[in-house]
């Protein structure tokens, strides 16, 4: 039943995501923005926090029970940050920005700790979800499996969204596009 309740609040924090702030920025304005002293500093929080930053965080071999990947699989990162890794690139169509994309997935702290798992349809592009998805997942095949490692940034923001995920937390998702209309 815990489990249960986690899993729905978890799915209601990616579909409410970019809820709350409407302001802009230049990409597009579905980041979380950093403010005062974390402003500038894009991969770890300011006062010494002992969080890992996106460089620590081994997406082959993530700590505790983050299922590990074939380590000869090639690591991509874009411009923004997130790094992801292509465990079957899928032979299906790409995703399109606009389309509904129907997604198994996982997701993990970088101590292992898995915070939800499920299945979940969204629009891709529209903010509806965490900017580290949108991102990762519009450049998906149908039936493609990808392990996407977010930064902060990408995800939840300096704030995090307690008590589930933590301030700063990089985030790791193992997702699988099952279809996209």
């Amino acid at each position: 039943m815990l489990k249960f309740i986690i899993s729905a609040m978890f799915i209601a924090s990616l579909l409410f995501a970019a809820c709350g702030d409407d302001d802009s920025d230049d990409n597009g304005g579905n980041q979380p923005q950093a403010t005062g002293a974390d402003a500038g500093n894009s991969t770890q929080p300011a006062g010494g926090s002992d969080l890992p930053t996106i460089d620590e965080v081994n997406p082959h071999a993530p700590g505790g029970e983050v299922p590990p990947l074939d380590t000869s699989l090639e690591v991509q990162t874009t411009d923004s940050g997130l790094r992801y890794i292509d465990e079957v690139v899928g032979t299906g169509a790409e995703v399109q920005n606009g389309q509904t994309v129907t997604a198994n997935y996982s997701g993990w702290l970088t101590d292992g700790t898995e915070f939800d798992s499920g299945q979940i349809p969204f629009p891709v592009g529209q903010g509806r979800v965490i900017a580290g998805w949108d991102e990762g997942i519009e450049s998906m095949n149908v039936g493609g499996k990808r392990r996407l490692i977010i930064p902060f940034e990408l995800a939840y923001g300096p704030s995090g969204r307690p008590p589930t995920i933590p301030p700063a937390a990089v985030l790791i998702f193992d997702v699988e596009v099952l279809a996209a209309q």
